[in-house]
């Protein structure tokens, strides 16, 4: 079974997995620890997480922009690859 609490006051989502017949207990225990149970990734984390996608981002782009770039030096020159050589 499947329970989650939404942090309101945040973007914080978090599921727990547990069974069927703990779920009294659990919900018991929630009720008064949930505050404490967050996990709550730490800023430098953050910075890393966002850092990384970034780059991933600008190395797509990049990707995109030279491909883009040798189709049409390939066009104006009328070269297309190995094969018109």
């Amino acid at each position: 079974m499947e329970e989650g609490f939404h942090d309101s006051r945040g973007d914080h989502v978090q599921m727990y997995v547990l069974a069927r017949e703990n779920f009294s207990n659990f919900l018991a225990y929630m009720e008064c620890h949930h505050r404490s149970e967050m996990m709550k990734p730490d800023a430098l984390l953050k910075t890393a997480i966002f850092e990384k996608t970034d780059s991933q981002k600008n190395k797509k782009s990049e990707e995109k922009k030279t491909k883009e770039m040798l189709l049409m030096h390939q066009k104006s020159t009328g070269r297309f690859g190995a094969e018109n050589r």
